[in-house]
Parts: structure tokens; C-alpha cells; sequence
């Protein structure tokens, strides 16, 4: 379990770091 929370966290890192990245690309044109 303690695996699969830690898993959980790295990847919603991750996913925060792509969309924060992706969003500067554009010119965070909301």
C-alpha cells in the first residue's frame, strides 16, 4: 500500500509539473 501511495504522489507531481510546463508554453493563456 505504501508503495502504491507513494507511486500515487510521484505521478501527481508530475502531472502538476507537465500541466504548470505546458501552460508556460502557451503563455499561460487562461
Amino acid at each position: 500500500m505504501e508503495m502504491g501511495v507513494n507511486t500515487g504522489i510521484v505521478l501527481a507531481l508530475v502531472f502538476a509539473l507537465f500541466l504548470a510546463r505546458a501552460a508556460r508554453t502557451k503563455g499561460a493563456a487562461k
